[in-house]
């Protein structure tokens, strides 16, 4: 799959193809690699998940191995199914590289395979599956006609095997070398009244192993083969892939995942090819300058780096940022990001987790700002990540791009700041801001961890985005003041840097959502781009038919076991994302729909395409609409959110559980 073998050329140095092509070390692993279709033993799936499986039950599965997945580690392998036909890639494998376990000298029993006959290679009639076996000559041919002197005898008479022509011994030393002791069958003449149904009643058909030898010799000694209608040696790309991880495959690149549904989002590639390129040069050229100029990292010769550390790849991610009113690009936007996916848990990276404000909690202080009369401003920390140190020693290669003067081949870049792209840096940064709120004073609240209290101030925050509301603007001018210079505690006596923040003003825009004051002292919140993305996701426009519901009231989704599998052209599960976000955030009226929908993301079917598409038409109409918040001085009013088991299914309740949940 991968030419990982070292030249011999002077000039090479020992350097594979694919090091010289991806322009780092790739140091070929020989334990790694194995014999192209050569049985390959796979975990049981229920083992892999943790859960337990019968007594009896066999614990792993037999495949063939296709080589080295593309897509994923050198470890996880590509393996075709013998019972389904369909090539998954794999990590709890035992590889048998010798075909040891498929010797009959040994006594090993042949595997039952039917991949053949599910990828349509073969008739079910025109092979027989019990003996059908894999080894270094697992690709077989297809009969699909016989002619009439090859007629296979009766089963009352012989083995039913395809005769051998008496006057070839090439044919019967095949058979010695498949290790098939076969005694010569003579050709059975049939009556001439015997009827059809009476040789369909006394004929079986089997599957001759000696087929192509007989073939390719027959070719090369200049006499006519016998009539075979095709010779298969060869296995269609589509069934080594059958679509089936794509979605996983793709998630290991959050970079490029995110650049294929929003074009404002780009890779270095695309980014170098698109009319604006000058202006994301320039933002390259300062993300450097910004990084270089604060010390966030250090060049150091890569022959200094500890032998257990790895030097992990950089990556670039860019975007456009366009006002959500208008649509009009106002910053290109450049991001050099350490590449996470190399890292290892337990040697450069721990714990991840980082936590956000929820929309429920923004949206509560929105409305007590209505009542109260508050004010509010937003504030951005800039670069707020790199703000923290490094949580242990790393170390990152020169990107393609940053001209740092130095040479990428001998020097590396030693991390002194928490860069994004790592694992852990939205937790390092977290744990960061956390230590210099809580010693200038501020108290976390126990409701929601990203909400801070100092006094009269509240402050909200996502990330790296925060909202402060204060009954009037001198208490926030003191509180940014507070974070935007050093303090030191004056107890402990610790020093806390700086926070760097930039001051956006009034809340009008945050996290894509639009807020905007209406003329009745009321709030909106709408996210028309957002929809528009959804919409363009789905391939509608102005011809498309709307709905005015988001579901239809005699519809019920299930699983549809049975039903049409998934045949559209956009992303299931990258929609249905977009939806979650949507509803959380402005629209909740769509949640009980999306929630349905959400069900499915692992096996979706084409009834819950049909279900998808009903929410977006619905959308289409109600694109402009949004959450008024307008609360009044009275108690607050309830819905439960109970049906009373309105959904159980009385025909599927056996053996589908989600029908009905307590």
């Amino acid at each position: 799959m991968f030419n990982a073998t070292p030249s011999l050329a002077k000039d090479k140095d020992g350097i594979s193809p694919i090091e010289l092509f991806a322009q780092t070390q790739v140091a070929a692993r020989v334990k790694h690699s194995h014999t192209f279709g050569s049985p390959v033993y796979v975990l049981d799936a229920e083992l892999q998940q943790g859960q337990r499986v019968g007594k009896w039950k066999e614990r792993a599965r037999i495949g063939i191995y296709l080589g080295a997945s593309p897509r994923h580690s050198r470890k996880v392998a590509l393996v075709l199914s013998l019972m389904t036909g369909h090539v998954s890639p794999q990590f709890h494998c035992v590889f048998d590289d010798m075909f040891e376990t498929l010797r009959k000298s040994s006594g090993n029993p042949r595997p039952l395979c039917k991949w053949t006959e599910k990828t349509g290679f073969t008739d079910s009639d025109a092979t027989n599956l019990d003996s059908a076996e894999i080894g270094p000559e697992f690709v077989r041919v297809s009969i699909r006609q016989l002619p009439a002197e090859m007629e296979i005898v009766h089963e009352e008479q012989g083995k039913g095997l395809l005769p051998v022509d008496p006057v070839d011994p090439v044919a019967d030393n095949d058979a010695d070398h498949y290790g098939q002791t076969q005694q010569q069958q003579q050709r059975q003449q049939r009556p001439a009244d015997a009827s059809t149904e009476e040789r369909r009643e006394t004929r079986q058909r089997h599957q001759s192993v000696r087929i192509i030898p007989q073939y390719i010799r027959a070719s090369r000694s200049g006499r006519q083969p016998r009539p075979i209608e095709k010779l298969l040696m060869c296995v269609s790309w589509d069934v080594y892939d059958d679509n089936s991880n794509e979605e996983l495959e793709r998630l290991d690149h959050p970079i490029s995942f995110a650049a294929s549904s929003n074009p404002d989002i780009l890779y270095l590639d695309d980014a170098m090819r698109a009319p604006d390129a000058a202006e994301f040069r320039k933002a390259m050229a300062q993300e450097i300058k910004s990084h270089t100029d604060n010390g966030h990292w250090q060049i150091v010769d890569k022959s200094s780096v500890p032998g257990m550390a790895s030097i992990l790849p950089a990556v670039w991610a860019f975007r456009r940022k366009r006002w959500i009113k208008t649509q009009e690009v106002y910053k290109w936007k450049a991001r050099l990001n350490v590449h996470g996916g190399r890292q290892e848990h337990g040697v450069n990276y721990w714990e991840t987790h980082a936590p956000a404000v929820g929309w429920s909690m923004i949206r509560l202080f929105l409305n007590l700002m209505i009542l109260n009369r508050w004010v509010s401003r937003q504030v951005d920390f800039v670069l707020a990540f790199p703000q923290a140190d490094i949580e242990c020693d790393m170390y990152m290669e020169i990107s393609a791009g940053g001209h740092l003067g130095a040479s990428r081949r001998t020097k590396c870049l030693k991390l002194i700041k928490n860069l994004y792209g790592q694992k852990q840096a939205g937790c390092v940064w977290n744990q960061h801001m956390h230590d210099g709120l809580v010693a200038r004073g501020f108290e976390q609240s126990e409701v929601d961890m990203c909400v801070y209290y100092r006094e009269s101030v509240t402050l909200m925050m996502y990330t790296d985005d925060g909202i402060f509301m204060v009954p009037n603007q001198s208490d926030i001018d003191y509180c940014f003041n507070l974070l935007t210079t050093q303090f030191v505690h004056p107890i402990t006596k610790v020093k806390h840097r700086a926070f760097k923040m930039t001051d956006e003003g009034d809340v009008s825009d945050y996290l894509g959502v639009e807020i905007q004051p209406l003329p009745n002292g009321t709030i909106k919140l709408s996210q028309p781009h957002l929809i528009n993305q959804i919409i363009a996701d789905l391939g509608f426009n102005e011809r498309t038919g709307t709905k005015n519901t988001p579901a239809s009231k005699s519809v019920k989704l299930n699983r549809d076991l049975h039903g049409a599998p998934f045949m559209e052209e956009w992303n299931y599960r990258s929609v249905i994302g977009k939806l979650n976000f949507l509803e959380k955030s402005t629209r909740c009226d769509l949640s009980y729909s999306v929630h349905q929908c959400a069900w499915f993301s692992a096996h979706p079917r084409q009834s819950h395409a049909i279900a998808v598409k009903r929410i977006v038409k619905c959308l289409i109409l109600t694109r402009d609409k949004g959450v008024i918040l307008n609360p009044q001085r009275h108690s607050f009013d309830c819905w439960v959110d109970a049906d009373f088991v309105g959904n159980w299914d009385r025909v599927n309740a056996d053996v589908d559980p989600s029908t009905a949940q307590s």
